[in-house]
């Protein structure tokens, strides 16, 4: 009998775990560890909502303007501006300023002499052409119906937009600025390529509709309220009388029902 108990203790405390197996080390080695690599936001906020619009975006406005691509100082500031502008977050409530989110435009950061237009005449500037950037995205942002706050014509007429649909910029002034008034963050689309610049606006609305403010009505039927026959037709059963209830009468309805038509 005691054998018997020794082996039963001793088999309960292997299955529970509190006597180590043969084959397991006392001291075990630690879990190996995982990298795992976390990318860092570097858009103020504004990477995973930047993601989501790429993923989910919608679509609300596209201008195209060309430029010629062989006057390569200023088709390079095109680019180069472009490349600024292309995929910024604009959160709802937000103003965006040309100027602010492009920077000043200087040899240092890489923008070329080219003619731009001062006080009504052609000159050379450091950065010039980026006017057409500017006049790309401010008929975008119209189109998407979003609110301008500062917008300011060449003194010159320019070529690649209709007559006062350019919107010329200058470091400090005059500056191009709108506001997202929508209930949704959007993102700017800026892409340029074989003497063409493509702004698109894209939002990102809420996929879940807010509940509405007010509950539909609620219609009553009174209970002896005679019925509407007039919208219903009246049907007609009809029905035949089956052999087979007499061989089973306990376990067959009589009648079988098999068509009905309209009185």
């Amino acid at each position: 009998m005691r054998r018997w108990a020794i082996f039963i203790l001793c088999t309960l405390l292997l299955v529970s775990g509190c006597v180590p197996k043969k084959n397991e080390s006392k001291n075990q080695s630690p879990p190996k560890q995982t990298k795992v690599s976390v990318r860092t936001n570097n858009r103020d906020g504004k990477l995973e909502t930047l993601d989501l619009l790429q993923t989910r975006g919608q679509l609300l406005s596209s201008y195209t303007t060309y430029f010629d691509p062989t006057k390569t100082h200023r088709a390079h500031n095109i680019q180069l501006s472009n490349n600024v502008i292309n995929g910024h977050v604009v959160d709802v409530g937000e103003v965006f300023s040309f100027n602010q989110v492009v920077g000043k435009r200087t040899l240092e950061r890489g923008y070329k002499p080219a003619p731009e237009i001062v006080k009504g005449e052609y000159t050379e500037g450091i950065g010039g052409g980026i006017c057409q950037t500017s006049s790309t995205l401010f008929n975008a942002v119209d189109a998407a119906g979003l609110r301008v706050i500062e917008h300011v014509s060449h003194s010159h007429v320019v070529t690649y937009v209709p007559i006062g649909r350019d919107a010329t910029v200058s470091w400090r002034e005059p500056d191009f600025k709108f506001q997202n008034q929508l209930n949704a963050p959007i993102k700017v689309s800026s892409k340029t390529q074989d003497g063409k610049i493509t702004v698109a606006i894209y939002a990102l609305f809420n996929e879940v509709p807010a509940p509405p403010t007010t509950l539909p009505e609620t219609i009553r039927v009174e209970p002896n309220k005679q019925k509407d026959t007039k919208s219903v037709p009246d049907y007609k059963m009809k029905a035949e009388f089956t052999d087979s209830a007499f061989l089973f009468p306990c376990f067959l309805n009589p009648f079988q029902l098999y068509y009905r038509t309209p009185s």
